[in-house]
């Protein structure tokens, strides 16, 4: 019972991450500023790293646009199975991986978002062997 349980879970995170890939692939724009591409996303990423400090007065695109980067990044977390993150791991400190990443390697942000995403976390967490 379980296991067929597990199965069925499984098949539901790929199914999500199936449809995110299919929404983000399919409201492309243009090739450099795609809805889909790094060049899109990870500007709008950087909200959720400062909203910490309340001090900060975002205006309210950028919340909007950086609490739907959280849940594209969440539901990639729940959904890798090649992937093993650390127990404890939050989807903000995952964040922080990505913008120093992606800032570090400019020339991979025309790749889509759930491509980088997901590169990122294979370098970063290799199940072991």
């Amino acid at each position: 019972m379980v296991e067929g349980r597990s199965r069925e879970i499984d098949a539901m995170k790929k199914a999500l991450l199936t449809g995110i890939a299919a929404l983000l692939l399919a409201t492309e724009v243009s090739h450099a500023g795609s809805i889909g591409s790094g060049n899109y996303w990870i500007p709008r990423c950087r909200a959720p790293l400062s909203w910490s400090n309340p001090k900060m007065n975002l205006p309210y695109e950028d919340v909007w646009d950086g609490g739907y980067c959280h849940g594209l990044v969440t539901g990639i977390m729940l959904t890798l199975s090649d992937v093993c993150i650390p127990d404890g791991v939050t989807v903000g400190q995952f964040l922080k991986i990505i913008i120093e990443t992606t800032d570090r390697h400019p020339e991979i942000l025309h790749k889509n978002f759930l491509i980088i995403v997901e590169d990122i976390a294979l370098k970063t967490w290799p199940c072991k062997k």
